[in-house]
């Protein structure tokens, strides 16, 4: 009786892990939803990544009839559309364009936390750079939240929006 009791809490135990630790695949378009940009007080900070990591592996859009809505007579700009795995818990460095001086045309981390709801704590920053390279100014998208599975949620910015879906691989 005693080893079914302890083999029945040793599986609920290693369920509960699993679920702790669950791969998700995350799509995201990035678009520019305004004329002029919105720039941030300060311009992305040198440190922007610390803790992050690269995304598992690539996954393959799914959105781009989404994005294709996205154009400039509607009034849209798509700067960046990518989608990867990431597993809950993980902080993921996202980067889209050559580096310059450590910066990125645009850069940011993802977290998404898993619990009683799929939290989501995602930075981005669309950087402008100078004649020699150098950061010149940023705008900087800030977002945590709730996500539900599989629903496409739209995340608000004056001059920048986003579209993540994030679901089961």
């Amino acid at each position: 009786m005693r080893l079914l009791r302890a083999s029945l809490l040793l599986s609920c135990l290693l369920a509960s892990s699993c679920v702790l630790a669950e791969s998700l695949r995350v799509e995201l378009i990035l678009f520019r939803q305004a004329p002029t940009p919105a720039d941030a007080s300060r311009p992305a900070p040198d440190d922007w990544a610390v803790g992050a990591q690269l995304p598992d592996e690539k996954a393959i859009d799914r959105l781009d009839e989404v994005a294709a809505t996205l154009v400039p007579p509607a009034g849209y700009q798509v700067l960046w559309h990518d989608s990867w795995f990431q597993e809950t818990g993980d902080l993921v460095r996202l980067s889209d364009g050559a580096l310059r001086y450590g910066h990125a045309p645009i850069e940011g981390t993802l977290l998404l936390d898993s619990g009683r709801f799929l939290r989501l704590d995602l930075g981005l920053w669309v950087n402008r750079f100078g004649r020699y390279d150098e950061l010149t100014a940023s705008e900087h998208l800030s977002h945590e939240g709730q996500v539900t599975l599989g629903k496409l949620t739209y995340l608000d910015h004056p001059s920048l929006g986003v579209l993540i879906q994030v679901s089961r691989p």
